[in-house]
């Protein structure tokens, strides 16, 4: 008698849904501003940036934060192909 196939914990199948959210946000600019408007208040209105996976939601936040690392002089390097 078998035990059929190995289900996933809930633990397991909650830790890659929480990977892909931090991912996701990181890809989008999201987390980056979250983490940003902390420290510059004035500067990052998180009403500005929104969490999606539209790649031209993704440019407008990535182009939003550019602008601030411009202002603040942070050196960056972009990885467009």
């Amino acid at each position: 008698m078998g035990l059929g196939p190995r289900r996933p914990d809930a633990g397991r199948l909650q830790h890659r849904s929480a990977a892909l959210f931090f991912c996701r946000d990181f890809a989008n600019g999201f987390l980056i501003a979250e983490i940003l408007s902390r420290y510059y208040p004035a500067d990052v209105q998180m009403h500005s940036f929104e969490a999606v996976a539209s790649s031209t939601r993704k440019k407008q936040n990535w182009h939003l934060l550019e602008k601030l690392f411009k202002v603040k002089r942070a050196h960056t390097t972009q990885g467009r192909s």
